[in-house]
């Protein structure tokens, strides 16, 4: 899978940021809307403006997010599917964790989560054993 697009007006560059917790900055931009913003019936128009008010902090885990983004929504009724527009502030917060790193600083790769199929191929496994009596 393709990471995001680092040359996006929603993509924000975080190198500035101090990987100290505590270091924190602010962002304030207009960036116009991407085509997937929305859901079947209601969606902000592509290329229409999301103002972004965000405050970037660091922390231990990573970087948090937090702030609003403003837009237009626009919609159509299910009912008489006439169209209608409103306003809509959303309030984001969102952790951005870093990569594992070892004690050099290096990236390694963190642990896959054991699927549920596999842990029940370990129960059925543990099931079939003898006990100890």
């Amino acid at each position: 899978m393709a990471g995001p697009d680092p040359l996006s007006p929603l993509v924000l560059d975080v190198r500035r940021l101090p990987r100290r917790a505590g270091s924190m900055s602010t962002v304030t931009r207009s960036a116009p809307a991407p085509a997937d913003l929305g859901v079947a019936m209601a969606r902000v128009p592509e290329g229409s403006p999301v103002d972004l008010d965000l405050r970037l902090e660091s922390v231990l885990e990573g970087v948090l997010v937090t702030g609003t983004a403003d837009v237009t929504v626009s919609a159509e009724c299910s009912r008489c599917l006439d169209p209608f527009d409103w306003h809509e502030e959303f309030d984001l917060t969102e952790l951005y964790r870093y990569p594992a790193t070892d004690a050099r600083g290096a990236i390694v790769a963190e642990p896959e989560e054991r699927s549920e199929e596999h842990t029940s191929e370990l129960q059925s496994h543990h099931d079939r054993m003898p006990s100890s009596a």
